[in-house]
């Protein structure tokens, strides 16, 4: 065999070599996808979490006692049902407007993924709150893995510096709410 036919055999031997380790349709090593991220690897573990999925009436997150630093005459709760179907209670005067919903189901990637989100301690939960403004703000606290209460509160009036700040006030409340929420069995 000349010098002239051994270098294309060879070329054509070491593709078909190659063509026979690999499986059909092949076209390079294949990426394992990335496992999805948990609640504890985006940075949101829960050390003590809570249970909503056994409170049925959302009124009891919050006592007169701990709302009764919003000023103005007490207000009565009134039971309603949330954006997800579950249980959510709003009190409200002439000061102010409050509600804790309820949302099993919901979790990091509901809370953390929101344009603009803020993230905040809730009494040692994950949260997090979009800017507020001087009238209202929400936040949204991750209480389990895929369970989370959400937080309302409006200003209608009060000019005290706390309750002219209303994402301080939502979080306040929201600690609040956490404390009456029943531990999760283990």
């Amino acid at each position: 065999m000349s010098r002239r036919t051994t270098l294309p055999a060879l070329a054509l031997l070491a593709t078909l070599s190659v063509a026979a380790c690999s499986s059909p349709g092949a076209e390079g090593p294949q990426a394992t996808p990335p496992p999805e991220e948990s609640a504890t690897d985006s940075g949101t573990a829960i050390e003590e979490p809570r249970d909503i999925s056994t409170v049925t009436d959302a009124c009891t997150l919050l006592t007169e006692e701990q709302l009764s630093g919003l000023g103005g005459a007490g207000s009565t709760p009134a039971v309603e049902e949330s954006e997800y179907g579950q249980p959510k209670c709003r009190w409200s005067n002439d000061n102010y407007s409050v509600s804790v919903a309820l949302f099993d189901g919901g979790g990091a990637d509901v809370i953390f993924t929101k344009p603009d989100i803020n993230r905040v301690d809730v009494g040692g939960y994950p949260a997090g709150h979009r800017p507020g403004n001087d009238r209202l703000c929400r936040v949204e606290v991750l209480v389990a893995e895929y369970q989370q209460i959400d937080v309302s509160y409006s200003r209608y009036g009060g000019e005290t510096p706390e309750l002219k700040d209303t994402c301080g006030m939502a979080q306040k409340l929201a600690t609040e709410a956490v404390k009456n929420l029943p531990a999760a069995s283990s």
